[in-house]
């Protein structure tokens, strides 16, 4: 999907169960919200026990009301049926900092989500147990 200013594509691995979606451009409430309805709104994302969003080549804010109501809306597309593990990759520090407010925001209410935020890809595929530790001794 996209927009003037951003876009966002979604993919489903359904023998794996594992879902991305990935963000590019300037990225606001609406694509944010679009992506995730339309994940949820997938025929595959009934297979889905894993995902993750990457926000590595996105860039734009959302205010506390916005993270708000898009944390209303993930509560609302989130299966009652099993828990998903989530990981969003967020590079810059504003990203960052926005990614972990939505995570404390999710996290307060009775959620079938297992989120975390990371910085760095590697670290969120070993989390999700796509790849393997790299051990340095």
């Amino acid at each position: 999907m996209s927009s003037k200013d951003g876009f966002f594509e979604i993919s489903i691995d359904r023998r794996h169960g594992f879902a991305r979606i990935r963000h590019q451009g300037r990225i606001g409430l609406n694509i944010l919200n679009d992506s995730v309805r339309l994940l949820a709104g997938s025929p595959d994302f009934t297979h889905v026990t894993s995902g993750l969003t990457d926000l590595r080549n996105a860039r734009g804010t959302l205010t506390s009301d916005e993270i708000m109501s898009h944390v209303r809306v993930v509560r609302g597309c989130l299966p009652q049926d099993r828990t998903l593990k989530w990981a969003i990759i967020a590079q810059t520090n504003l990203a960052y900092g926005l990614s972990r407010v939505f995570d404390i925001l999710l996290d307060t209410g009775n959620v079938q989500i297992d989120l975390q935020v990371f910085r760095d890809t590697h670290d969120a595929t070993v989390w999700l147990g796509l790849t393997e530790n790299r051990n340095v001794s």
